[in-house]
């Protein structure tokens, strides 16, 4: 039965989320690329209702952390087996490695970073070969979530440049200028776009579909490093981009930035700074996140090029109607990174939300 004849349910911040068929339980479910942002975020998704799901089969080269776990309930944590793969190996391997440890699952959520160019077509002929067997796309733009890896969280690096920017008691300054200043965009809650993942998999309305998926709301980033000012108790802004607005309206769309936070990260002051706020948080800051490659933790100022907001009309009209508010999402992030060793504490207790 469709989940369009039950009550909607809110878990923590994440509201207006389908409820399904009491009696849907006992399932199992292969996640690829477990450790990942939308790989793990989509094992709390499932976990997060305790019948529907009795197995995860988390797949990815390295297990989960035990800090990433601490997320999770004990009772939720066993519901996870943890299968070694790595993905760049042959197909019979895989195989081999699924087989060996038991696997078997009603549903695949495929999370992993390296994937084969024909990925998708191979799906969708697999599909039409196997009339048992269907798919479902969803597709988020930049991405919130904590995990246990610092690269390809993009507001992770804007949370780290304020602290060391308060730290040295320098000013916060916008990297980009008027037009993305102003501009607003949707982004991305993992764990609620993986809510809308497994209502694609459960509803038989969504076989063979694709979705778009966005938190619900807009933000603009004005709105955004005030609230960065107001979370570190740090109210010094100062905005460098006064040029006038450098993008136009035909192809290619380019980005001027007047202030990259890679160009930031490789400051000596700034890696000073980091060790000095390092060697004072009694060991609460773990990770030296400016020791690998800059560009890969340093990468958020991409998110200011105003490429269009997703729209998620399909999504509701086939009945998805969840939501979560970014700002009170990114906070959440922010706090789960802290315990994670890369972030210091947040000077306030509550984010404020977009209303």
């Amino acid at each position: 039965m469709s989940s369009s004849q039950y009550p909607l349910r809110q878990s923590g911040i994440f509201r207006n989320l389908p409820s399904f068929d009491p009696a849907l339980k006992g399932l199992k479910a292969i996640v690829c690329g477990a450790t990942g942002i939308s790989g793990f975020h989509v094992i709390k998704a499932l976990l997060d209702t305790p019948d529907r799901w009795s197995k995860i089969y988390a797949l990815s080269r390295s297990p989960l952390s035990k800090e990433i776990l601490a997320f999770l309930t004990e009772e939720q944590r066993s519901r996870i087996q943890h299968i070694s793969i790595d993905f760049s190996s042959s197909g019979e391997q895989i195989a081999k490695s699924l087989k060996d440890a038991g696997a078997s699952a009603d549903y695949v959520f495929y999370y992993a970073y390296i994937s084969p160019k024909a990925g998708k077509n191979l799906l969708e002929d697999f599909c039409q070969e196997n009339s048992e067997t269907d798919w479902s796309i969803v597709m988020p733009t930049a991405i919130v979530g904590a995990t246990q890896y610092p690269s390809m969280n993009m507001f992770l690096s804007f949370g780290v440049y304020t602290a060391v920017q308060a730290h040295k008691k320098e000013p916060l300054r916008f990297g980009g200028d008027w037009a993305p200043w102003q501009f607003n965009a949707g982004h991305s809650t993992a764990q609620l776009t993986d809510y809308l993942s497994e209502w694609a998999a459960l509803e038989e309305q969504c076989k063979n579909q694709r979705f778009n998926a966005q938190d619900g709301g807009l933000l603009s980033w004005d709105r955004f490093y005030h609230k960065l000012a107001h979370e570190s108790k740090y109210q010094v802004m100062d905005f460098a981009g006064r040029k006038d607005a450098p993008l136009g309206h035909g192809p290619p769309l380019n980005l001027r930035l007047s202030y990259p936070l890679v160009k930031w990260s490789e400051e000596p002051s700034t890696t000073k700074a980091w060790e000095e706020m390092m060697a004072q948080s009694n060991g609460q800051l773990q990770k030296n996140l400016f020791a690998g490659n800059s560009q890969d933790v340093f990468m958020g100022n991409f998110s200011f090029l105003p490429f269009g907001t997703f729209s998620t009309n399909k999504t509701r009209r086939f009945g998805f109607c969840g939501c979560v508010d970014t700002l009170e999402s990114i906070f959440e992030m922010y706090q789960q990174i802290e315990k994670l060793g890369m972030l210091p504490p947040m000077k306030v207790d509550a984010a404020r939300p977009l209303i």
